[in-house]
């Protein structure tokens, strides 16, 4: 009884922060709503304008850490704009709280247990391996200054661009200074929860046919509870804590089933979704623009997203020409624009590269990191994503197996093992749902209820964004972390489309046994997770932590060095004071003597300077 009173405490200080920060990101999308006269009188509209508000502040904050550091300020200055839109609508808030809460008490029963769940993963530790080997370290980097010019000169993870680190930063105040994240990717997955949930039970309504997207968000409930089952028997400790760190994967996950949901909605129309054509146009120009600028591997589904909700839009047939009907997406893809311009120059500041990892696009700055050892991470990348780790690397070099193709066996077995609920699983459903739309139509079955329909030619451009990424991530670096949620976006979707193409009779059954099993599977998983207990750190689990001691370059730089130690924790620098690296250089120097905020070169006393 005790353990569990301890538990409580920190729990609901997680739960209690989440609220208002939910609040503060909706009301910034709620600005944007009013903007393009979007009514926010269904919960559907705040739950959107709640990623709408998150996405923009990440354009926001990029900018802001051009010239300061992300500090209270800037969460004042956020805070400020999300009660203006907050109080702008302050009448359909009172209208979803105490009218249409009321009115579905059991799916409100069913969110309370999933926020106990999400609090009580939030509570756990960091440990994510990224996470101590540059995640906290950039954070940190983050609160202290503004962006620092060839930061991955010390350190070279820390030239990776993730705009998240960012928002993570921004939640360093308070009682979470030192922890944030404890906060920050659980609000994101409770945020993609609600619509979620709410898809379940509108599915289940009788004598309504559901809405397309809203089947396709009902199927992703067991995706969404991937990311917080965290327990070796389902996922062999491939996806550890992701709620309880500040990994970027996670979001990255979430905003590829909610992109997917936006395509699908413009494909039923504004109608269906409830959505101004304005509105729709910010919400998937935002989606596609935040899932790239938190990681990179998002690009290509990001811009073949974005390339097909444009096409979507000029394609739907209706009054106008295709100028007009264009027009709403003049001022969201003018912000994605600047999102991503800016996106670029900040990794130009970081690594001298503009897509770092990425050699090829380089700018000849004082700072920029050597093309061989940003060369060799690149490779190192793809040769850990194929090998899945650096001994299954080297032995592989040994036998001759990392030549041509041969490294196809070895990782097929390894995907299949590591991560089956998140890649093998999907694409078992993808093919059976493709394999039973190719059946019906073939059969040419003309029986009332069973009639295969016509559908739309426009919903066969859902799949081109996945797609694309899928095959992109094969071809690059195929882990399975940075697959995202892609596989889980083409199985719903396919699932979706064929209920869809269904006889009126038949689709309702269809409809009811499929979001039923999707249910049933995640309530397994749900009840397969170990509860975790209250932590030392007032019931909280800290970061680990690891003796440091000092290294010297031969320019006179002090910087912190993981101790060697034959036990413990992974020899990260985790939250350890700045400057911190685990390989230093010795010919790392500060651009100017004394000052952190300037910058980090690589001189090896070529250029005109004595050490």
């Amino acid at each position: 009884m005790d353990q569990t009173l301890r538990a409580l405490a920190p729990m609901s200080l997680v739960v209690a922060t989440w609220v208002p920060l939910f609040l503060l990101f909706a009301g910034i999308g709620l600005l944007v709503a009013r903007a393009c006269r979007q009514e926010a009188r269904h919960a559907e509209t705040w739950f959107r304008c709640f990623w709408l508000g998150w996405a923009l502040s990440l354009v926001f904050l990029q900018l802001w850490h051009l010239w300061l550091p992300v500090d209270r300020r800037a969460l004042a200055l956020l805070g400020a704009a999300g009660a203006v839109g907050l109080a702008l609508h302050r009448r359909e808030l009172w209208h979803l709280i105490w009218r249409a809460g009321p009115r579905n008490l059991p799916a409100c029963l069913v969110l309370l247990l999933v926020v106990l769940r999400l609090a009580n993963r939030a509570i756990a530790a960091p440990t994510h391996s990224d996470a101590g080997y540059y995640h906290l370290t950039a954070i940190r980097w983050a609160c202290s200054y503004p962006i620092v010019p060839g930061l991955g000169n010390l350190h070279h993870p820390l030239a990776i661009n993730s705009v998240h680190f960012l928002y993570v930063a921004l939640l360093e105040a308070g009682p979470w200074a030192g922890r944030s994240y404890h906060v920050a990717n659980g609000l994101l997955l409770l945020a993609a929860f609600l619509p979620v949930l709410a898809a379940v039970f509108r599915a289940f309504r009788r004598g309504a046919d559901s809405r397309l997207s809203d089947v396709f968000l009902a199927l992703t409930l067991p995706a969404l509870m991937t990311q917080v089952a965290v327990e070796p028997s389902l996922h062999n400790m491939l996806f550890v804590h992701l709620v309880s760190s500040p990994t970027p994967d996670l979001p990255v996950f979430v905003l590829g089933i909610l992109l997917s949901r936006e395509l699908l909605a413009l494909i039923e129309g504004a109608d269906a979704s409830h959505q101004s054509p304005a509105f729709s146009a910010a919400n998937v120009t935002v989606l596609c623009v935040a899932g790239t600028l938190v990681k990179l591997t998002f690009a290509v589904m990001g811009a073949a997203g974005l390339a097909v909700a444009l096409l979507i839009a000029a394609w739907r047939p209706g009054q106008g020409g295709v100028r007009l009907r264009l027009k709403p997406w003049a001022a969201p893809v003018a912000v994605a624009v600047l999102a991503v311009g800016t996106w670029g120059a900040r990794s130009v500041i970081l690594s001298g590269y503009v897509a770092y990892p990425w050699p090829a696009a380089s700018v000849p700055v004082e700072w920029r990191m050597p093309r061989e050892s940003v060369t060799l991470e690149a490779q190192r990348v793809q040769n850990h994503a194929r090998w899945h780790s650096d001994v299954l690397w080297v032995r592989a070099q040994s036998s001759g197996q990392a030549e041509g193709g041969k490294w196809l066996g070895p990782w097929f077995t390894a995907v299949y093992a590591a991560a089956f609920w998140t890649i093998a699983l999907p694409c078992a459903l993808a093919l059976a749902a493709g394999c039973a739309a190719g059946l019906l139509r073939a059969a040419g079955l003309r029986a009332a209820g069973l009639r295969a329909q016509k559908g739309p030619p426009l919903s066969l451009l859902f799949f081109v964004p996945p797609a694309c990424s899928a095959a992109f991530w094969f071809l690059t670096a195929p882990s399975p972390r940075f697959a995202g949620s892609v596989f889980w976006a083409i199985a719903a979707g396919a699932l979706a489309l064929w209920v869809h193409g269904l006889g009126p009779r038949l689709r309702t059954a269809a409809r009811y046994v499929l979001v039923a099993s999707s249910v049933i599977l995640s309530v397994s998983m749900f009840s397969r997770m170990n509860v975790m207990k209250p932590g030392p750190d007032k019931g909280f689990h800290a970061a680990p932590r690891v003796a440091m001691q000092t290294y010297v370059t031969r320019w006179g730089l002090q910087v912190l060095v993981p101790r060697p130690s034959p036990a413990g924790p992974a020899k990260y620098c985790w939250d350890a004071p700045l400057p911190c690296t685990r390989r230093p250089d010795p010919d790392l120097r500060l651009r100017k003597k004394g000052d952190l905020s300037s910058g980090f070169v690589l001189d090896n006393g070529k250029r005109g300077q004595t050490p």
